[in-house]
């Protein structure tokens, strides 16, 4: 996705559990999808599973998000991770391209 420096930022944030959403839903001080009288950041859970996920940021997409985060708490990933542990990907497996892997900036990854 190519953002001129006309474009708006509004970010889009996935999550595959309700609560998780809530999570975000409750720093903003809100509890519905779409954060009232602010148009810069957009909540969609769909549930756990990569499809589930794609419809959600192609939900995002649709409704104006120019970036994406996907956002959970990673509960399954390692149980010898400690709470609060940021997980940062280099990249994301397409599962839609051939498994194409798209690499994410390496600013992100410091």
């Amino acid at each position: 996705m190519n953002v001129s420096s006309e474009t708006k930022f509004r970010l889009g944030i996935v999550t595959g559990l309700q609560f998780e959403a809530d999570i975000v839903r409750r720093l903003r001080g809100q509890t519905g999808g779409r954060i009232p009288g602010d148009d810069s950041l957009a909540v969609c859970c769909l549930g756990p599973r990569p499809a589930r996920a794609g419809d959600a940021a192609r939900s995002l997409i649709e409704d104006g998000a120019t970036a994406l985060l996907s956002f959970g708490v990673a509960g399954g990933c390692d149980p010898a991770l400690p709470p609060g542990t940021a997980i940062v990907a280099t990249g994301i497996r397409d599962l839609g391209a051939g498994s194409e892997i798209l690499y994410t900036n390496r600013d992100w990854q410091r």
